[in-house]
C-alpha cells in the first residue's frame, strides 16, 4: 500500500477594527493498493475557502453587535479504480463521485438577549459513475432569545 498526501493551508487575518480574515485549503491524496489478485488506485481532491468580515450598522439601527458575516466554498471529489493488467482497457472505474457546497451567512446581536441570523446554502452531491446528482438548498432566518431565570439555589 502507497499512499501520497500533499494538504496546504494558508489563513489570512487583516489588520483593523473590524478585521477581514481568510482561510483557503487544498489537499490531493493518491493511494495505491496491490494485493494478490487485486490492485487498486483512488485519488481525492479537496478545495475549500472561507472569508469573514463583521460590519459596523448604523447608530439609529440599535443592534448590539456589528453584523457577522461569512461566506464559505467547498468541492470535494474522489475516484476509485480497479486495475487488471489482463484487459486491454487495464482499468475499471469503481466510485467517481463528489460534493460542492456553498454557504453564506450573517448574524447580529439585536438586544442582550436576543440575537438573529440569516443562513443561505447549497449543497450538491454528484456520483459521475452512475451518473446521478443531488442539490440541497437551504433558507433560513433565525431570532434567537436567551433567558435567564437567576441562579439556582
Amino acid at each position: 500500500t502507497l499512499v501520497r498526501s500533499y494538504p496546504a493551508s494558508v489563513s489570512i487575518v487583516f489588520a483593523g477594527e473590524r478585521p477581514l480574515s481568510a482561510n483557503v485549503g487544498y489537499s490531493y491524496s493518491q493511494r495505491r493498493e496491490t494485493r494478490p489478485g487485486l490492485s487498486s488506485k483512488n485519488h481525492n481532491n479537496d478545495v475549500n475557502f472561507e472569508i469573514s468580515k463583521p460590519w459596523a450598522v448604523p447608530p439609529d439601527w440599535k443592534l448590539k453587535s456589528d453584523i457577522r458575516t461569512r461566506v464559505s466554498y467547498q468541492d470535494t471529489h474522489g475516484d476509485n479504480f480497479v486495475l487488471n493488467p489482463l484487459t486491454l482497457s487495464r482499468e475499471s472505474r469503481l466510485t467517481d463521485n463528489g460534493r460542492r457546497a456553498f454557504s453564506f451567512s450573517a448574524d447580529t446581536d439585536v438586544a442582550e438577549n436576543l440575537s438573529s441570523s440569516f443562513v443561505f446554502s447549497r449543497v450538491e452531491s454528484f456520483d459521475k459513475n452512475l451518473n446521478r446528482q443531488f442539490t440541497q438548498t437551504v433558507l433560513s432566518a433565525v431570532l434567537h432569545l436567551q433567558f435567564f431565570a437567576g441562579d439556582l439555589k
